[in-house]
């Protein structure tokens, strides 16, 4: 049986796992932040800036392209409000970090 989904709606599906697992990773960062050892510290936070841009790139890439199934336009979209969304998030912590180094 053919699989009914097309390569972009795959890579969907991929990017929306993966954002699913930033989020826990960002909670968990976030929860345990102050106990974790330095070197635990710099790799989480590596981490979730290599897949938020790994993520973003993704997004670059579809700019170019048309999607003219309005099922797979929706999910874009849904998965752009989400990243946004978790990004935004990602980045007030980054603002506490950087305003707690500071003062």
């Amino acid at each position: 049986m053919a699989n009914p989904l097309g390569p972009i709606d795959i890579e969907i599906n991929a990017q929306k796992a993966a954002l699913q697992r930033i989020q826990v990773q960002i909670r968990a960062t976030i929860a345990g932040f102050a106990a974790m050892p330095p070197k635990e510290r710099a790799r989480n936070i590596s981490e979730i800036q290599k897949s938020l841009e790994n993520i973003s790139r993704f997004f670059d890439k579809l700019k170019g392209s048309t999607i003219q199934n309005t099922g797979t336009r929706f999910a874009v979209e849904n998965l752009k409000q989400s990243f946004f969304t978790v990004r935004t998030q990602w980045r007030k912590f980054e603002l506490t970090l950087n305003v707690t180094r500071v003062g």
